[in-house]
């Protein structure tokens, strides 16, 4: 079996329970955010904000690390589209053809009528289903990686260390500040709009690879997981309080906020230092593995499953998702 990076896996299915987690609590998001099914699921749904952004750290720390071999750009591309991408877009052409076929039925609709290469055309455009969105911006991480990995072995950690801090601050920071001024009905900070290079994914991505390489102090880490607790509380009180003193918002559950990537760095953080030098099992590690094979497969199927068990009226309140469910 191929070396893996067991506190990897580790990430990799938590991120994925963090999902369904947050797809079950998510459904009583438009109910009244003074009954309890509304609490629980802000609580919930503020627990597990980290999951998308954590599916993006772990690729970046998988894709741009550095390897003892060395390749030109072409040969990297030539193996990142054959290997990676050719296997999600794959994924998308099917999965999209599916959830296309399960709303058609759904709706009574025809199943893939004459409208069918529309349909095909359109998987290229935006995503069929809610959760197919992440392929999409995994695919172009994935197309910017070689050119990100140039960056990468030849940045001192010093150098990593300015561009995230300028990700979380300008492109995050901004990001949150632009959404609150709007919210209350300020204009935004045009400066800005001019820098969407830090206001996106990238940053999770490099940061994958700064927290693979580079070990934090002890006094670092600390911090950061009190950081990270202080923001958790932040987004559960604060969606909690906006709708019921202003109106409803999910400003506070956004990847793209300072409060969401701290969170994110810091479970990252806390499961390489808990496991990366860990000595499990052969049956332990194994059963790991194995588990983080099927997360790709989980992700996909998870919206469907969800919905089916919704229609069913299985799911009546967010407890119940969540016994269920786990």
């Amino acid at each position: 079996m191929k070396e893996r990076v067991i506190y990897i896996d580790i990430l990799r299915i938590l991120a994925t329970f963090a999902v369904v987690f947050l797809h079950s609590a998510s459904s009583f998001w438009y109910t009244n955010p003074t009954t309890i099914n509304w609490q629980f699921s802000n609580f919930y749904d503020s627990l597990v904000r980290w999951c998308v952004p954590m599916f993006v750290t772990i690729s970046g720390a998988l894709f741009l690390r550095d390897n003892k071999e060395r390749s030109n750009i072409k040969s990297e591309y030539k193996k990142i589209i054959s290997k990676n991408i050719f296997r999600i877009l794959t994924a998308l052409i099917i999965w999209s053809i599916a959830y296309k076929i399960y709303t058609d039925i759904v709706n009574n609709s025809a199943v893939l009528n004459k409208e069918f290469i529309k349909l095909f055309l359109k998987i290229f455009v935006y995503p069929i289903y809610y959760h197919l969105w992440f392929l999409y911006l995994i695919i172009g991480l994935y197309i910017l990686a070689p050119l990100l990995k140039i960056f990468t072995k030849n940045a001192t950690k010093q150098e990593v260390k300015i561009f995230l801090i300028l990700f979380l601050t300008f492109g995050l920071g901004l990001n949150l500040a632009n959404s609150l001024l709007e919210f209350f009905g300020f204009s935004p900070i045009y400066f800005n709009k001019n820098l969407p290079e830090l206001g996106g994914y990238i940053g999770y991505f490099i940061a994958g690879f700064y927290f693979t390489n580079f070990t934090l102090s002890k006094k670092c880490r600390k911090y950061l997981y009190i950081l990270a607790f202080i923001f958790v509380l932040f987004t559960i009180t604060g969606t909690s309080l906006l709708p019921i003193h202003i109106k409803r918002t999910e400003i506070l559950y956004q990847n793209l906020t300072p409060h969401t990537a701290f969170i994110t760095f810091a479970i990252f953080v806390f499961v390489k230092d808990k496991f990366y030098h860990y000595n499990f099992s052969q049956k332990a590690s194994n059963l790991i593995v194995k588990t983080s094979l099927l997360t790709f497969g989980i992700y996909l199927i998870h919206a469907l499953v969800l919905d089916l068990l919704k229609k069913q009226r299985y799911l009546k309140s967010v407890i119940l998702q969540i016994i269920r469910l786990f």
